[in-house]
């Protein structure tokens, strides 16, 4: 997949963004820290600058997990969904993997140590098949007839 790396800027930057938005982005690059009505204003789709930003913007991070506070996909996995460019939405922990440690191999899955599908934390995060994944949730009581929360 072909993401905007580290310090990219984002390609739609300024093209559909208010003149009060662009003015806090540039208060944002001279240093000035992010005030409370614009953390407010970032989950209205008002934050504009390089994609690792916006990425951290939807990021609450505690002492264990990083939980992913933006969109989720819809279906029985509540993963985290981030949009990364007009029209491209990937899984946010995937992308976390990517931004953080690197490349995904092809065929393989990002799998969570945490058991948290919310988690983004590239701590918490590691390469793995379906077959490691299975082995994985039957190792942890996770499965069918187990007694984790699935």
């Amino acid at each position: 997949m072909a993401y905007l790396r580290f310090g990219d800027k984002n390609p739609f930057y300024g093209k559909h963004h208010t003149d009060e938005a662009r003015k806090r982005m540039s208060e944002l690059k001279k240093g000035k820290s992010l005030s409370e009505e614009h953390r407010k204003k970032i989950g209205q789709g008002l934050f504009c600058g390089t994609i690792e930003e916006r990425f951290l913007s939807k990021i609450k991070k505690t002492k264990n997990c990083w939980f992913w506070l933006g969109s989720l996909r819809k279906g029985k996995m509540k993963y985290g969904r981030f949009a990364v460019s007009h029209r491209k939405n990937v899984i946010a922990h995937r992308f976390s993997y990517e931004l953080y440690k690197g490349k995904i191999p092809d065929g393989l899955l990002v799998l969570h140590s945490c058991d948290n599908p919310s988690c983004v934390k590239p701590g918490h995060l590691f390469i793995g098949t379906q077959k490691d994944n299975m082995q994985d949730m039957v190792k942890k009581g996770r499965g069918k007839n187990g007694s984790g929360y699935y």
